[in-house]
C-alpha cells in the first residue's frame, strides 16, 4: 500500500512504515567510518563540518536519500544541558534550512569548546558560510518535501 498524505509524511513501503523526513540521524558506525575515509572537512573556529556524498556506502534506495545529520559535542563543551543545547541549535538549523542545503550529502559536525560562549546566531552564521562553500561544489537540486 503505497500512499502519502501531508498530513502525517509517512509512507508504506515493502510493507514497513518509512519516515519521509529530509534530515536523518546518522546512527551506523559504518556511516561515521565514512566520513573519516572520505569525508571533506571544513574547519570554523568552534566546529568542523565534514561531509559525504550519502550514496558512498551503498544507500540505493531513494526512500533514504535525504540529508543525514550528525553532531558530536564533548564533554569539554560543558554540562548535559550546554551539549543538547547545541545539538539542538544545530538540528533546528538544519531542519530550517533544508531548501537551501544539498541534498544527498551527510553531515558531521563535530564541536570544539567554548561553542556554547560563541551564540547562537554566530554558530549559525558559521553554518551558513560553511554550507555556502558546499553550494559551490554540490548545488541544491530542488527536489524536497
Amino acid at each position: 500500500m503505497n500512499w502519502f498524505t501531508p498530513w502525517n509524511a509517512k509512507l508504506f513501503h515493502q510493507g514497513k512504515l518509512v519516515n519521509l523526513s529530509i534530515v536523518k540521524s546518522i546512527r551506523k558506525n559504518r556511516q561515521f567510518k565514512q566520513f573519516k575515509e572520505n569525508g571533506k572537512r571544513y574547519n570554523k573556529r568552534f566546529f568542523s563540518l565534514i561531509i559525504v556524498k550519502n550514496n558512498d556506502y551503498g544507500k540505493t534506495s531513494p526512500i533514504q536519500s535525504g540529508i543525514g545529520l550528525a553532531v558530536i559535542t564533548s564533554k569539554k563543551i560543558g554540562n548535559a544541558v550546554k551539549r543538547n543545547k547545541i545539538r539542538r541549535w544545530i538540528k533546528e538549523y538544519f531542519r530550517k534550512s533544508k531548501n537551501r542545503i544539498p541534498f544527498n550529502i551527510d553531515y558531521l559536525v563535530i564541536t570544539k569548546p567554548g561553542i556554547f560562549e560563541y551564540g547562537y546566531e554566530n554558530i549559525i552564521r558559521d553554518l551558513e558560510n560553511a554550507i555556502e562553500k558546499i553550494r559551490e561544489i554540490y548545488p541544491p537540486s530542488g527536489i524536497y518535501l
